[in-house]
């Protein structure tokens, strides 16, 4: 009340739905709202709590009714776009597409001595980022790495993130007999300098609205294996930036790993390939270009 800002933007469901009732009460002239994924997307990924078909439904009939006072959305991908559309969230019109950016400057400057070290001369390095929750399916990855183990034995995977599924996820190696293959590294700060230390990125994410980790490993010029869900697709064109396969496959993430390491000129060429594309559409500058043109058009209008 006291600031009265011109525009009001808001970012994921339930900030996005008490902001924007709020803006409105206030009469803020322009409203502008991020998802960041379907309503109560970010319980399921970050909580690990079960998604509530009653709540779930409730809350998309809510975002219907807000839609009509929202100016803009902003989606990261036209994927996110068309399953707004699909629940009969907002109007076309009323979408702007703008992806995530990063700043490719704490990615790329370490790469040329990340590359130093190929797989014919270490064991191959396969890693992993996110949070160890049911959403982000580490458990399939942990299953393919106990099948990439037959032809290469001194295979390792780095896991990195925290989560509730942790001890579980250990479990899982033990059983494997994965103990000398599998290291779990906690949080890190330094992404960066993890992605430059592997040769494979793997996100065997169950759901992704965009998946920050992909364009991060791209950026350090690394091959990507991901899973064909949710925008993830908009992002790795499969056998040109990356590898698709299914979800919950853990027989089609390890054949992907297997590929690529077989495969030194398709491992490098994904790896190219993927670093451009981040270069041309993902970068921080960009995106905040983007944003600034919508909020002086946004404000042309007052």
């Amino acid at each position: 009340r006291k600031i009265r800002p011109d525009i009001v933007h808001t970012h994921t469901s339930k900030a996005g739905i008490l902001g924007r009732i709020a803006a409105k009460i206030l009469k803020a002239p322009v409203l502008i709202h991020q998802p960041h994924g379907l309503a109560m997307g970010e319980l399921w990924q970050v909580l690990d709590v079960p998604q509530n078909p009653f709540i779930r439904r409730s809350l998309i009939v809510l975002e219907k009714i807000i839609a009509k006072f929202t100016d803009k959305f902003i989606t990261y991908t036209e994927i996110e776009t068309k399953e707004h559309l699909h629940y009969g969230i907002g109007k076309k019109e009323q979408f702007v597409t703008i992806p995530y950016g990063i700043d490719l400057n704490g990615f790329y400057e370490n790469i040329s001595g990340a590359r130093r070290e190929s797989p014919e001369n270490h064991s191959p390095k396969i890693g992993t980022v996110g949070r160890l929750v049911t959403s982000k399916g580490c458990r399939y990855l942990i299953e393919a790495i106990a099948l990439v183990k037959r032809p290469f034995p001194d295979i390792k995977l780095f896991i990195v993130g925290g989560g509730f599924l942790r001890n579980e996820l250990e479990d899982l190696v033990k059983k494997t007999g994965l103990t000398d293959n599998v290291r779990f590294l906690g949080v890190k700060d330094n992404i960066a300098e993890f992605l430059n230390g592997i040769d494979i990125f793997v996100s065997p994410t169950l759901y992704e609205s965009f998946g920050i980790t992909l364009i991060e490993a791209q950026a350090c010029g690394k091959p990507v294996v991901a899973s064909d869900v949710g925008s993830v697709p908009e992002i790795i064109k499969d056998g040109e930036t990356g590898l698709l396969v299914p979800p919950r496959d853990a027989g089609a993430i390890a054949g992907a790993i297997i590929r690529l390491v077989r495969d030194k000129g398709l491992s490098k060429k994904l790896g190219e390939a993927g670093f451009e594309s981040v270069r041309k559409n993902y970068t921080i500058e960009r995106t905040m270009e983007k944003i600034e043109g919508l909020y002086a058009h946004c404000c042309g209008k007052l």
